[in-house]
């Protein structure tokens, strides 16, 4: 390090004249090799050319050179960096600088910094540098010099500040890592209240052939493990699909393979070990969540989270927007995501919710897909490929995944960008999707409620994503077979919920239908007198529906649970309801307005129910 000192010119010459009179006499100074490592070269070397004079770069970083009358002064103020680029809004606002500095591992670390702040709160951003691992002098009387550094630094390059991570904007020509890396368009940048909650250090190890061997390969006749890692691709497609962000959450005992699969996903965008937990405040979740757009955000063990606040965290995660913050000088400025979610543990979120006495919503429920684990024989894995047992599978797993991470992700979206600069394309996504979804509902016996085509389209989603990676010879996996392996997932998902299949809906409608034939003169018409249901009577008709008394249901589903018939129709839709329950509050015109049990007409085949109030 060199220190400051008052040194003789005929002294310093051996050291630190002689690139000063280089300078002067317009020869090229070489680059320092340390200096090599923060930018491509073509960019380097116009930064360097735009560095202010009274700087020099060495090999161990930037020193002030302070000319006096007979003496120069040295001061040796911080690490390698460079500002390699001005940005502001597309509003010509926020006007900032982007630098690239070294910090004390020699990682490369891409900063925005914002003008103003380096004018007025210097001490704040010095702050941020050196949290960031940038070396500066300890000496505060020179931190001034590091300001004006960067605002006298006249680089020629533009760029244009963005307000989230992940896509920057409707075109989908640029993607933002969370380190502030751009795939596709490099002329935006985060803005510099994001750049602040960027991360640092290495985000990727091993190539994408390596991954696919050691990660994509062995998911292979494994439908959660193909599912899983399909959703992590899957956080790059929801916002060109205009679909609303979410995932799913995988349940079950203890060593089932929950965290390793959690890793194998994770290992798409992010070293693996990298989980986040559901124990945080929804404050940090919401940076968390800025931090992952576009991507995948693995939460691992769910029983660490309130149960008071989780169903709102899980809205929150899948609407993508923060709570609007004020910054110091009073703009109020939001976070804002597109993700996909991927959460573990060993309760279903319904019944972490439930633990508090609390209900599930049905939106938190199709916001993140309960999956249980199957526990009766391998739990999260069927085949084991190499290895003897699903224990040694797993370790083989969590080994492999700490050796290849962070490439599938970012070159997934490299070749999306290239496929969808075809005007057509964003229709062709859309189409695909579509497609996929006829293909998971094709032979399977589905509920025809709303939730469960909600909980289609995101299975779809998914299913999708999967299926354009391998499309993307990233996988290594076959065509088709991640819609074959969503099959599997939605047969698991479908039992958690303990949804009645379209036998089970079909058989309800038949007993209904029986009843009517049988019993249609025992219904009374409306609008009707203002009377009490008369002796005999089993309910009442009008136009559109069908109203039923507790002993007429009950008699209709004799030998089966009765309740049980009426939340099949009302998760179908069938069934007309005033609340959150079962039964119908009759219109004025009924004395008393008793509680029915409404089916809706067009429900049934009304080519078999020709009946005629009586």
């Amino acid at each position: 390090m060199i220190e400051p000192a008052n040194l003789n010119i005929a002294d310093a010459a051996e050291v630190h004249l002689k690139p000063i009179l280089a300078q002067d006499a317009d020869e090229v100074q070489p680059i320092p090799e340390s200096f090599k490592k923060l930018t491509a070269p073509d960019r380097l070397q116009t930064a360097m050319e735009a560095m202010p004079a009274e700087f020099i770069a060495q090999e161990d970083g930037v020193t002030f050179v302070d000319h006096k009358e007979k003496v120069m002064q040295y001061y040796h103020l911080c690490a390698p960096m460079i500002v390699e680029s001005k940005a502001r809004t597309g509003a010509a606002g926020d006007w900032s600088t982007c630098i690239r500095f070294l910090n004390q591992d020699e990682e490369v670390v891409a900063m925005v910094v914002s003008d103003s702040d380096i004018q007025c709160k210097l001490s704040t951003v010095i702050a941020q540098l050196v949290q960031r691992g940038f070396w500066v002098t300890p000496d505060r009387k020179h931190h001034s010099k590091i300001g004006a550094l960067i605002l006298q630094w006249r680089t020629p390059h533009r760029v244009t500040l963005v307000d989230r991570f992940g896509w920057t904007d409707d075109s989908y020509r640029a993607f933002v890592l969370s380190d502030g890396a751009v795939i596709g368009n490099a002329t935006v940048l985060p803005r510099p209240h994001l750049m602040a909650t960027a991360g640092s250090g290495a985000r990727f190890r091993g190539t994408l052939e390596d991954w696919r061997a050691h990660v994509g390969l062995p998911a292979v006749d494994n439908p959660l493990m193909i599912t899983c890692i399909s959703l992590a691709f899957a956080g790059a497609l929801f916002q060109p699909l205009g679909l609303e962000g979410g995932g799913l959450h995988v349940h079950g005992a203890s060593s089932t393979g929950k965290s390793t699969l959690l890793r194998a996903a994770n290992s798409v965008w992010s070293p693996p070990g990298e989980l986040q937990s559901w124990n945080g405040t929804k404050n940090a979740l919401e940076v968390i969540a800025a931090q992952h757009s576009g991507r995948l955000l693995a939460l691992d063990e769910i029983g660490e989270a309130d149960p008071n606040t989780i169903g709102e965290t899980t809205y929150a995660l899948a609407n993508g927007k923060g709570r609007g913050r004020l910054t110091y000088n009073l703009e109020q400025r939001k976070l804002n995501w597109h993700l996909a979610v991927l959460s573990s543990g060993e309760l279903s979120l319904g019944d972490h919710i439930g633990s508090t006495g609390k209900k599930t919503m049905a939106g938190q429920s199709v916001r993140l897909l309960d999956i249980p684990i199957e526990t009766e024989r391998y739990g999260a894995f069927r085949s084991f490929h190499d290895c003897a047992t699903p224990a040694q599978f797993a370790q083989s797993i969590n080994q492999r995944v700490a050796q290849s991470y962070g490439v599938a992700g970012p070159e997934f979206v490299r070749r999306l960008i290239s496929w969808l600069e075809d005007g057509d394309s964003h229709e062709t996504l859309k189409a695909f999707h579509a497609t996929i979804m006829s293909s998971l509902r094709a032979g399977q016996e589905f509920p025809s409620d709303g939730l469960t085509e909600r909980a289609l389209q995101r299975f779809a989603l998914i299913a999708a994503a999967g299926e354009l990676a391998t499309a993307f010879a990233i996988t290594g996996w076959e065509t088709g077979e991640v819609v074959g392996a969503l099959k599997e997932v939605m047969k698991l998902w479908l039992q958690g919920r303990d949804l009645p299949t379209l036998r089970d809906l079909d058989a309800t409608r038949d007993r209904v239908l029986a009843f009517v034939r049988v019993h249609s003169s025992k219904l009374m018409p409306l609008p009707a007198t203002p009377t009490p249901l008369q002796p005999g009577k089993m309910g009442w008709i009008d136009q559109d529906t069908f109203y039923f008394s507790d002993v007429a249901w009950t008699m209709m589903h004799k030998g089966y649970e009765p309740r049980d018939s009426a939340r099949q129709l009302r998760n179908a839709g069938a069934l007309q309801c005033n609340d959150e329950g079962l039964q119908f509050k009759m219109p004025r015109a009924v004395v008393g307005r008793p509680r029915a049990y409404a089916v809706r007409r067009a429900w049934l085949d009304e080519a078999t129910v020709q009946v005629a109030a009586e």
